[in-house]
């Protein structure tokens, strides 16, 4: 005998979900507007994502002061603006990790390897073994995982040099590697290799090498938590991120960016935020810089004196309210 199962009625109709939203005081001037926003956005993400924002009454989803729907709209729209922003410059970190590591690389070890040798033991190999820090316990197993990463993929520039070639260079090799695979070739890298890419990300500054390497390491793992996340849609400001930037690197490298207050106060430590600085000083590109700055500039000076329910756009983003100016008095 089959058993009936029975459900509360999760699914709403768009109307239905209007009636909601004004029931817990959002302002909705135009229900067309608003029903085609929730078609192409959806309610979870509209939302779900951005309620926390406003202050609701106690043990209750009704806002404590009502809200425009537009206003939501427009947070969500300067949120994606923002991500795609933030995007860009860090695929422009990720290719340059690719460069330096695929440079000192082909310098040091030249440009063979074999895809079919899982022993990395071979001496003519650039991914040997030999050729990588004995300190990390992960490096067999990292270049084991590069060459089975690169093997199933089907990037076509990649099996040209398969087809056509006796070698596969490192520069066309880290095209087909994901930011992350690339970002553990880096660590197990030896010494020089590293001080070499560290330097070419920091090449001016006072840091110790050390302090270089820790810094590096754990903004690059910041950028693709951040890349990752955004590529699949989250929230910019709404993250479980827990990666952390080691606080005097940071404030030695900053310039004046932020200070240890932000950082203590969780704004500068891990935050988009603190992925803006540190792309102001790894990018290591002046122009690219400059277009970044200009960039965020023309998003947010839309936006500087309005307020969302009480609050500007940078205490929604966790950003100092002065950044804009900060942008103008960096030197680099």
């Amino acid at each position: 005998m089959s058993q009936t199962i029975t459900y509360d009625k999760p699914f709403k109709t768009y109307e239905e979900l209007l009636d909601l939203l004004k029931s817990r005081k959002f302002i909705i001037d135009d229900e067309d507007f608003a029903i085609n926003t929730l078609k192409n956005v959806s309610y979870y993400t509209l939302i779900n994502g951005y309620y926390h924002i406003f202050e609701t009454e106690t043990n209750s989803g009704i806002l404590k002061e009502p809200v425009n729907f537009n206003d939501l709209y427009t947070i969500h729209i300067i949120d994606s603006s923002l991500s795609n922003i933030l995007f860009k410059y860090i695929l422009a970190i990720e290719r340059a990790l690719k460069s330096h590591i695929s440079y000192i690389i082909s310098k040091k070890y030249g440009v063979y390897t074999s895809l079919s040798d899982m022993t990395n033991n071979d001496p003519n190999d650039y991914l040997c073994r030999n050729n990588y820090s004995t300190s990390s316990p992960k490096r067999n197993n990292m270049l084991r995982s590069i060459k089975k990463y690169v093997n199933k993929q089907t990037n076509t520039i990649v099996q040209h040099y398969i087809d056509t070639k006796n070698h596969i260079p490192s520069w066309i090799l880290t095209s087909n590697l994901t930011f992350g695979i690339c970002i553990e070739w880096y660590s197990i890298l030896k010494k020089d290799e590293k001080n070499y890419v560290c330097n070419e990300f920091l090449p001016y500054s006072t840091l110790t090498l050390e302090q270089k390497k820790e810094l590096l390491l754990n903004s690059l793992k910041l950028f693709r938590e951040y890349r990752n996340s955004i590529a699949h849609g989250n929230r910019l400001f709404v993250s479980n991120i827990r990666k952390e930037i080691p606080k005097n690197s940071l404030l030695t490298i900053c310039n004046g960016l932020t200070n240890e207050s932000e950082y203590l106060s969780g704004m500068s430590n891990n935050g988009s935020f603190a992925v803006i600085v540190l792309l102001t000083f790894l990018l290591n590109d002046r122009y690219m810089v400059n277009n970044m700055m200009q960039d965020l500039t023309n998003l947010l000076m839309i936006y500087k004196d309005i307020t969302f329910s009480g609050k500007t756009i940078f205490e929604i983003f966790n950003f100092p309210n002065d950044l804009l100016d900060r942008f103008n008095n960096v030197i680099l």
